[in-house]
């Protein structure tokens, strides 16, 4: 196996029953094949799918519903609740693999831009770092192994449950389809949650790899070298957040969906079962298959839970470690000069182009102080460093990473602006910093 097709190797397995089960469109590929791509072929078979399965479903539901024999054997010995029950799960089913296709299919270019950074993700990571070691065996092992477990216990306890369901050797086609069915769009359902835990997981190891260089090179030598590898990691933590925000923005609304599925299914089967153990009624396989059910649904909810504690707990160690870059004192100096390099053959352009008031901020101010100091401007310019996006005065990050836009945040260690309140806060302990546009 190729380095560079460690995502492939470890998710597109993951991706090709997503497409198989008509939730994308998308097919991964490495990218020396081209990458993730959707064409008119996927679009097509997708389609083909979602009505398969929809229809299919619903009509042998039907079926059995509008045949008086069928509908007695299935739903005769249940209570008007129990009724209710059944019909809601038959169409919350249908509806959250409806509300999942349009949901993935209106972010579809964001979805592949996503999966093209993660692809490119550890190849750059190797350019700058090529001691690390990528266990791409293990995130196999536990993803596609573990949900190919998890998947056909899950689909094993569904097709007995529709067979002890129906009760009636009659309609055994309409019971086939039903049984075929049912546990394509629950299982689904249940896919896409494993796929999101797995690209959660994929950042959370990336952020704590991040930490630990950082942490390393904090004790390095001072180095131009050391220097180059600091800036790239915090540029490398600004593409995780980023990748993490496209994350958010792509499979937010499935995952609350789902969520909500699962805890639906979890109460009305649980009130099922709990109302045959008070009614003391013997005890039916029906019920065994349901409590199985309930079981996996419930693993669902949890490992979900987990995973984005443990995310959130690396994201907020990562700012961390970010925030004692303050330590490493040389660096900020190293920055500085090189900065200050690159301003000051351009001052007089700055000057001359509309740049008339330091409150600009940016490069106005840069240029401002130059012209002001004279001789003295690096050490004007050291004043007004803090300008900079991403940077504030004696070392201490500011708007960091969503440093691009004109922002006017609370300096109080909020996602947007990690720094500590310095001498130019305002009154009110606002910063404001205005970065480059």
């Amino acid at each position: 196996m190729q380095r560079d097709d460690g995502f492939v190797y470890c998710y597109g397995n993951l991706y090709s029953l997503l497409l198989y089960w008509g939730l994308v469109t998308i097919r991964v590929r490495s990218p020396d094949r081209g990458g993730a791509v959707s064409n008119r072929w996927t679009v097509c078979y997708a389609l083909f799918a979602r009505f398969f399965m929809v229809i299919c479903f619903m009509a042998s539901v039907m079926t059995k519903l509008r045949d008086p024999e069928m509908s007695a054997a299935m739903l005769g010995h249940l209570s008007l609740l129990g009724k209710a029950i059944f019909i809601w799960e038959c169409l919350s089913c249908s509806i959250t693999y409806i509300g999942y296709c349009l949901s993935l299919d209106s972010q579809r270019n964001r979805h592949l831009k996503l999966l093209a950074r993660m692809q490119e993700f550890d190849q750059s990571v190797l350019v700058v770092f090529p001691h690390v070691q990528w266990n791409y065996r293990r995130a196999r092992l536990k993803y596609w192994y573990g949900t190919l477990i998890v998947g056909f216990c899950f689909l094993s306890f569904s097709v007995s449950l529709i067979f002890d369901t129906t009760r009636c050797t009659c309609g055994i086609l309409s019971t086939m389809l039903m049984a075929f069915t049912y546990p394509l769009l629950t299982s689904s359902v249940g896919l896409l949650g494993f796929v999101h835990i797995a690209i959660m997981d994929f950042i959370r190891v990336r952020l704590r790899l991040v930490q630990q260089l950082l942490q390393q090179l904090y004790q390095a030598d001072d180095s131009s070298e050391v220097h180059e590898r600091i800036a790239y990691l915090f540029e490398m933590s600004k593409r995780c957040s980023f990748v993490l925000a496209e994350l958010n923005g792509v499979f937010g609304f499935a995952a609350a969906a789902g969520i909500f599925y699962d805890f639906t299914i979890m109460t009305c089967f649980v009130y099922v079962i709990c109302q045959k153990l008070l009614e003391r009624e013997p005890w039916d396989p029906e019920y065994a298959f349901m409590l199985l059910h309930v079981a996996i649904h419930t693993y669902k909810v949890v490992i979900t839970s987990t995973y984005g504690y443990l995310l959130l707990r690396e994201v907020g160690d990562l700012i961390s470690v970010c925030r004692n870059v303050n330590q490493y004192r040389a660096f900020w100096s190293s920055l500085e000069t090189q900065l200050y390099a690159f301003v000051e053959p351009i001052l007089p352009i700055l000057l001359r182009t509309g740049c008339s008031s330091p409150a600009n901020g940016g490069l106005s101010a840069l240029a401002h102080a130059q012209s002001a100091g004279g001789n003295g401007g690096q050490n004007s310019f050291a004043q007004c460093f803090y300008h900079l996006p991403g940077v504030q005065r004696y070392g201490q990050l500011c708007d960091y990473p969503c440093a691009t836009a004109i922002s006017a945040t609370p300096n109080q260690g909020s996602p947007v602006d990690i720094g500590q309140r310095c001498g130019h806060c305002g009154a009110n302990g606002t910063h404001y910093s205005l970065g480059l546009k």
